[in-house]
């Protein structure tokens, strides 16, 4: 990994940096989970034991990296995953909420936007891409002052939990190349048709 990629990593953390509500906001039904009561925070874990499975050549295995934990809130679990290369990071999340819960249904602006805890982005292109996950859709976009060209995606999937044919699970998340890697809606489609969700 270039040094100058290295240094601009940073801004993402580690695990062990990473505050618990800037993993839960997104996926849960209410913001009241980023309270000062919430217990949950992201633990280490090997890739066997993570339910995100992605495998790509722009990407690392050594260098990935996976958490995961219950939910006290829904009974639920979240599984994440950080994946780097020479000139890319990725971060996948994976919510499967409780009995008595749902995913509420949002655009993927909302999921990305909520994670990214206030940062500013510039939206671009969007679309949907056939994927092991179902029919996924996508959006390009740019972070305020930072030279990264990124894609992200979100979809529900699984057994729909009310009346509404709202889902249980989430898996969201987004790819980043430096600013001398555009990123194009075959790349989008190639990355997300990487991901696949186990266990």
């Amino acid at each position: 990994m270039s040094p100058w990629f290295s240094d601009r990593l940073r801004v993402w953390g580690r695990w062990g940096t990473i505050p618990p509500c800037l993993v839960l906001a997104p996926a849960m039904a209410c913001l009241a989970a980023c309270s000062t009561n919430t217990q949950w925070g992201p633990q280490p874990v090997e890739a066997s034991e993570s339910a995100i499975h992605f495998d790509h050549p722009d990407f690392d295995p050594e260098l990935a990296e996976y958490a995961s934990g219950g939910d006290p809130m829904t009974g639920g679990e979240l599984h994440a995953a950080q994946f780097f290369g020479a000139d890319a990071f990725a971060r996948v999340i994976v919510f499967r909420a409780g009995p008595n819960y749902v995913v509420p249904d949002r655009p993927l602006e909302a999921d990305i936007g909520r994670l990214m805890d206030g940062t500013d982005l510039t939206w671009g292109e969007s679309g949907q891409v056939p994927s092991r996950i179902g029919y996924v859709p996508y959006r390009m976009f740019r972070l305020a002052d930072q030279p990264f060209r990124c894609v992200g995606f979100s979809q529900r999937y699984g057994e729909s939990g009310d009346d509404m044919r709202r889902k249980r699970n989430l898996v969201f998340g987004w790819f980043c190349y430096d600013k001398s890697r555009p990123v194009s809606a075959a790349d989008a489609a190639d990355l997300i048709a990487k991901v696949s969700v186990g266990r």
